[in-house]
């Protein structure tokens, strides 16, 4: 079971990976350094505090799906993108009901927009985002 301090630290390296906030990533750092030393001790106990710590190493992946929420084939993306492997991916849903506001929390939102009853879904390295084509397959 994880500690909470290593929950924690991961949710804060999340928080910046999504909204660019590095004051969130360095404050991550700074609990991460007050428990290197038993960490040094004995890594096996420290596992999710490690795995968090590599979260700094990478760069991050966030995965943004446009789209009514309700509709059933934004559903079923999202669970798709939920169940793919990929540690640290984040995915990130963007309807009409919070557009504006999450555009305001992860500004590189911005210019993607929800088009009716499509979904569109971009992928982000780094906070440069590109549509993507091949969407995983979904039910007909």
């Amino acid at each position: 079971m994880p500690s909470g301090n290593a929950v924690f630290v991961r949710n804060l390296l999340k928080l910046s990976k999504i909204t660019g906030h590095m004051d969130y990533e360095k404050k991550a750092e700074e609990i991460i350094l007050a428990f290197v030393d038993i960490i040094h001790l004995a890594p096996h106990a420290f596992t999710q505090m490690m795995m968090a710590y590599q979260i700094t190493q990478n760069e991050s992946s966030e995965i943004v799906i446009c789209g009514k929420r309700d509709l059933s084939q934004t559903q079923e993306i999202i669970h798709k993108y939920q169940r793919m492997y990929c540690p640290d991916k984040t995915v990130i849903l963007k309807d009409d009901a919070f557009s504006h506001k999450l555009s305001e929390l992860a500004p590189y939102t911005k210019y993607q927009q929800v088009v009716a009853e499509k979904v569109n879904v971009y992928y982000c390295k780094g906070h440069v985002c590109e549509k993507v084509d091949n969407l995983p397959q979904t039910k007909t």
